[in-house]
């Protein structure tokens, strides 16, 4: 045996040691992907939290800055301000946004099927849009309003025969509906259900089964962000979805996480909370969870142009990127129903 073995031997364990030393600074020392809500945190939203807590994102070599939200179009401005890369929004935010002339992309779905629409009280006699007439409902803005309205008229109704009161602060809308102030309230169904059922039954009427059919929620970034951080958003996705899929399958995992990161959150309103969500998780036509819908973003879209709230020449393909979902690069391995 050589006489410099052991030194060469333990040169080699040194470098390996120090090597492997190295690896968490450098962890440490990452860019954070600063990812917003779009909304407060609900457990319909708690896979991000999931990832964090338990280390996935850390594994995947991410360092995720999650921040609270409230409304959908804070987040979009903060996106637009640059103090967020990702977050998720509603769907009509995000064409509002694009139509103002704003660049933002969807870069993946949330809830790929539109769970906004009409909650109206079992013994209203509503079961459909055109039962509204001569009703009241309460909805969030003006926005909303005009959709409505169009929906009726396409179903042949007349949108004027109903008495429209707006609220725009949600949990106050959700109060007056419990206490009797009017027939129905247009939001978003899943959010509705685990508040109002136990105080006034109701029925569900989704607008994705009503001729509106663009996604729910949705993933977003500006353009030069996707370029920037491409490769980080296709990790931060493939380990959003995998904590999607994990949760889908048992979403009790995610009750330790969510009660420790959200203050006030009710351990036994986790499971059944999600559970209300995931009837809206997947579109038709949708592969996998995440994969945007090329005809239902086109019919959203010709939707809004003909009632006015889109007025850009704005195209169907502008609001969103599929390059994250097809071919070799696929990011999920969740799989719609």
């Amino acid at each position: 045996m050589h006489s410099d073995f052991f030194p060469r031997i333990g040169a080699a364990l040194v470098a390996a040691a120090l090597a492997l030393a190295v690896i968490p600074a450098r962890a440490a020392d990452l860019e954070p992907l600063r990812v917003q809500f779009g909304t407060v945190a609900l457990p319909a939203f708690a896979a991000p939290i999931l990832a964090r807590e338990t280390g996935m994102y850390e594994k995947a070599g991410l360092k995720v800055d999650i921040m609270p939200g409230r409304l959908s179009q804070d987040t979009v401005n903060a996106i637009a301000a640059d103090s967020a890369d990702i977050g998720f929004v509603l769907a009509i935010n995000l064409i509002q946004a694009v139509d103002k002339g704003q660049k933002l992309v969807a870069v993946g779905n949330m809830y790929g099927s539109n769970g906004f629409g009409v909650v109206a009280a079992k013994d209203s006699g509503i079961t459909k849009l055109l039962d509204l007439q001569g009703k009241k409902i309460l909805v969030p803005g003006a926005s909303y309003e005009s959709l409505l309205r169009a929906l009726i008229s396409r179903q042949g109704g007349s949108p004027d025969k109903v008495t429209y009161i707006l609220v725009p602060q949600v949990n106050a809308m959700l109060t007056s509906y419990i206490a009797k102030q009017a027939d129905a309230v247009l939001t978003a169904i899943p959010f509705a259900q685990a508040g109002v059922e136990t105080n006034r039954p109701s029925i569900y009427l989704p607008f994705a089964k009503e001729g509106d059919p663009e996604p729910f929620y949705v993933w977003v970034a500006r353009p030069d962000v996707v370029a920037k951080k491409k490769d980080q958003i296709r990790r931060f996705l493939k380990t959003t979805y995998e904590a999607t899929g994990m949760m889908n399958a048992n979403s009790s995992v995610a009750v330790a996480p969510f009660v420790k990161s959200v203050p006030g959150a009710q351990a036994d309103r986790v499971v059944p909370e999600y559970a209300l969500w995931t009837q809206f998780q997947c579109a038709e036509g949708q592969a996998v969870v995440g994969r945007a819908s090329d005809a239902a973003w086109k019919a959203a879209v010709d939707l809004y142009r003909n009632i006015g709230l889109v007025t850009s020449a704005m195209k169907p393909t502008d609001l969103y990127t599929n390059e994250f979902f097809d071919g070799a690069n696929a990011v999920s391995s969740v799989k719609c129903k």
